[in-house]
């Protein structure tokens, strides 16, 4: 089978999980209330089962009225509808309250190139076609932050059928990135942003995290704020092809930097050992490369470097446990680094 990856919110890092398990077993909620699911008409078209409109959950679909609704549940802030059908049909519509903090803004990325509607953050669409059954599964986080998803069984021989359902599917709009950053704004988070004097800025946000590993997305918008687009991420393919070239992806606060609208720098602590990582951009944030530098003494884990540009020379400080904080020099665009020691 397929699979899909998220390194969002409630899978871990780096994790390729069975396509129907990941797209189901996230659920998802809506902004309008929960609401008992009632039944209208539908035309079927010719040759096709007639089907009802099922209002379940905040959400509509039509549903073939030979299937049986099995149950809706609630618990824990998650919602859960399921019909079946025969010869295996089946179908789960399943809603989620946000998580709250800024991981319920995370983005949908990392899933496979056959993503129905092509890349969108918040969004991901797939279909799947065995020697018995299609399936479609599809999650997407709309404009309060919740999960909806829908997973949908149906045999082969009624692939009209499926396309029919899921393209009833309806539910709240769509969360785009202009939105979750301008929420994530005005939360208190260990995120970081950089704006230039041209209003051109990039805001970096943490997501879920695993262990010493955590999920890293970074929007870039050219208008001061108006209008934000997700520009990178952990685990995406960086445009360049050095083995050092990678996005970060530990689970330690971290700060972002630019020097012009090319030139970018990420400082962050190492989750154990004495260094620090310091990820270097020159085309604007789209690839970084990055390196480890050693410091004398254990970092604090919980508090992000600063980064200061004074003059053409870059700075950053690391607070240290137990220890006065140690502060690395560099004059040539954050190429190389010096660390500055007191005389």
């Amino acid at each position: 089978m397929k699979t899909c990856v998220r390194i969002g919110r409630a899978v871990l890092l780096g994790s390729v999980i069975p396509l129907v398990a990941v797209c189901t077993l996230l659920g998802g909620s809506v902004d309008a209330t929960l609401r008992p699911s009632s039944t209208v008409k539908m035309n079927p078209t010719k040759g096709q089962p007639k089907t009802v409109m099922e209002h379940v959950l905040g959400m509509r679909v039509a549903v073939p009225s030979a299937w049986h609704k099995r149950v809706t549940r609630y618990s824990n802030g998650k919602g859960v509808a399921l019909f079946s059908g025969p010869l295996g049909g089946s179908l789960e519509l399943a809603v989620t309250l946000p998580l709250g903090g800024a991981q319920s803004w995370a983005p949908l990325v990392g899933y496979t190139a056959d993503n129905l509607t092509g890349f969108h953050p918040y969004e991901a669409v797939f279909r799947q076609q065995t020697s018995h059954h299609i399936t479609y599964v599809a999650q997407v986080i709309v404009s309060g932050g919740s999960d909806v998803s829908l997973s949908l069984q149906v045999p082969r021989q009624d692939a009209a059928l499926a396309a029919r359902i899921y393209e009833s599917w309806r539910h709240s709009p769509r969360l785009t990135p202009s939105m979750a950053v301008h929420r994530m704004e005005h939360m208190k988070t260990s995120n970081s942003a950089s704006m230039l004097p041209n209003g051109e800025a990039w805001y970096l946000a943490g997501g879920s995290h695993n262990g010493v590993l955590q999920a890293w997305y970074l929007f870039h918008t050219e208008d001061a704020g108006k209008r934000w687009r997700l520009l990178n991420y952990t685990n995406k393919p960086q445009r360049c092809t050095d083995r050092t070239c990678f996005f970060p992806n530990r689970a330690t606060p971290a700060s972002i930097r630019f020097l012009s609208t090319r030139v970018g720098v990420i400082a962050q602590p190492a989750a154990y050992g004495h260094s620090v990582f310091i990820y270097r951009s020159t085309d604007g944030g789209q690839s970084w490369t990055a390196q480890r530098l050693a410091l004398n003494a254990m970092a604090q884990t919980t508090a992000a470097p600063r980064i200061a540009v004074t003059s053409g020379t870059v700075t950053f400080s690391v607070l240290m446990l137990g220890k006065p904080a140690e502060v690395f020099i560099s004059r040539n665009h954050a190429i190389s680094w010096r660390l500055n020691r007191p005389t």
